[in-house]
């Protein structure tokens, strides 16, 4: 878990379109076939270990997708604010019930019926290995937010 920056060397890459290429290659994944995925992204460049951020995106995508039973609507926003920079992932679903909130970041825990209970938890460890952390609120779509938040500096 959280695998891929074994050797410590960040690469300056462009945000904007790993998320672009990520979304382009998970159309045909069969959550996400019926799943429009709206990206709202700013063009941010910065050194990170690319497979975490892949693994992150996902994740959270698939993540959204069957939160909406692969029909609802996702998006991925990223952006600056302040030193860090904001990925979030946004559904139309139900969202997470109050009792499982508690729950989301700790291994094994699912309420998918063939979840391993370790997605969000990858996701965790993936922005911790940047020096972020991962958070989980309402979106205002209705559904549920992730946002990954990375120091820049």
């Amino acid at each position: 878990m959280g695998k891929g920056h074994e050797r410590g060397v960040r690469v300056e890459t462009q945000l904007d379109t790993l998320i672009a290429r990520t979304v382009s290659l998970l159309r045909g994944h069969s959550a996400m076939k019926h799943c429009p995925v709206k990206i709202d992204a700013e063009a941010i460049a910065m050194p990170v270990f690319p497979v975490l951020i892949d693994q992150m995106l996902i994740n959270l995508l698939i993540n959204a997708a069957d939160a909406t039973e692969g029909r609802g609507h996702v998006e991925v926003r990223l952006r600056r604010e302040g030193g860090q920079v904001l990925l979030e992932v946004h559904d139309d679903g139900k969202g997470v019930p109050p009792e499982v909130e508690a729950q989301l970041f700790k291994p094994f825990n699912t309420t998918k019926p063939r979840g391993t209970g370790l997605g969000l938890l990858s996701v965790r460890e993936c922005a911790h290995a940047h020096g972020g952390e991962v958070t989980y609120a309402r979106s205002p779509l209705g559904g549920a937010c992730f946002r990954v938040t990375l120091p820049t500096a």
